[in-house]
């Protein structure tokens, strides 16, 4: 059974929508990790000064400190990239009417190279994000980890 071209942009769109709310997850979670990081660096910190009259206890969290620092770093810059593919993305849906299907599926294919790598609990949740974006009914049923995935990306 041949696709008709209606039917391909229906997938198309489906798509952008799907790699969309992807991006947002990872960007939503990355936020939230390295604010829980920043967080972990500060408290090190503030310990590292109480406990100036010790001084391995001192220094074990000054390397806390360090440590929560640079993965927060790590976090803020996944979030970042995944910022600016989560605007690609919504650039191509905004767009996508005044764009031949060729030349969409050319720049979705270039975005994709790009892409924020995602968990495997986001997948699901995504699809069913994208399905009510694209007004279909979310058919995938969450498990309790996708469903707390959904809970802390506030989607």
């Amino acid at each position: 059974m041949p696709v008709t071209m209606e039917q391909a942009d229906k997938k198309i769109f489906f798509h952008l929508w799907y790699s969309y709310w992807l991006e947002e997850m990872v960007f939503i979670l990355s936020n939230k990790a390295a604010a829980m990081l920043r967080a972990g660096a500060l408290i090190a910190a503030v310990l590292s000064f109480l406990l100036v009259g010790f001084p391995v206890l001192m220094s074990l969290c000054g390397l806390a400190f360090f440590v929560f620092s640079w993965f927060c770093s790590k976090c803020e810059f996944v979030a970042e990239l995944a910022c600016w593919q989560k605007q690609s993305y919504l650039r191509l849906i905004t767009q996508r009417d005044f764009m031949s299907t060729e030349r969409l599926i050319e720049r979705i294919l270039y975005l994709e190279e790009t892409n924020s790598a995602s968990m495997k609990a986001f997948v699901r949740p995504a699809k069913n994000k994208a399905s009510a974006s694209v007004g279909l009914s979310a058919s995938e049923h969450l498990r309790y980890s996708e469903r707390l995935i959904c809970w802390l990306c506030g989607v």
